[in-house]
């Protein structure tokens, strides 16, 4: 591996508190560039629209490239050229971590009270249940026929 791919690891493993989350987007873009042909690249999930030509052609008056519009992006290309050349991750390497199984935010004061007094009334449901149970196996068959039609 490249001291690049290296570098790339260590600052997402420094972003996460020293470790590499696995199921980050970060690490599939790593992989991806360790091992191109194995892994696909991660899209940003919705950062992306597909239009047909159709909606395209609505959307946009005039399609043609100006001569202005072809200069400017043959100077782009020539500097990404160049960046390519000194760093072939910097142009396609994108900072943007997507953690689908992160932790959900912590909860404030007031519903974390109300989870804690549902909890117990659940808990205190539960016992008293048990307890009538207990109390009706330990009674006699013949009370045990007797509660069976008190209302």
């Amino acid at each position: 591996l490249s001291s690049d791919l290296e570098e790339k690891l260590h600052a997402i493993a420094k972003r996460h508190d020293g470790e590499v989350p696995l199921h980050g987007r970060l690490f599939a873009q790593w992989m991806h560039f360790a091992f191109p042909l194995e892994c696909p690249f991660p899209h940003v999930a919705g950062n992306a629209s597909v239009m047909s030509a159709k909606h395209w052609r609505s959307k946009t008056q005039d399609f043609r490239v100006k001569p202005e519009d072809k200069a400017r992006f043959i100077q782009e290309g020539r500097a990404n050229a160049q960046l390519l050349a000194a760093d072939p991750l910097a142009l396609e390497w994108n900072e943007e971590e997507v953690l689908p199984l992160q932790e959900p935010q912590r909860r404030g004061i007031i519903s974390g009270g109300l989870r804690v007094v549902v909890q117990l009334s659940m808990i205190f449901m539960l016992i008293r249940v048990g307890m009538v149970g207990l109390r009706f196996a330990k009674s006699s068959p013949l009370e045990k026929r007797a509660s069976a039609f008190v209302v």
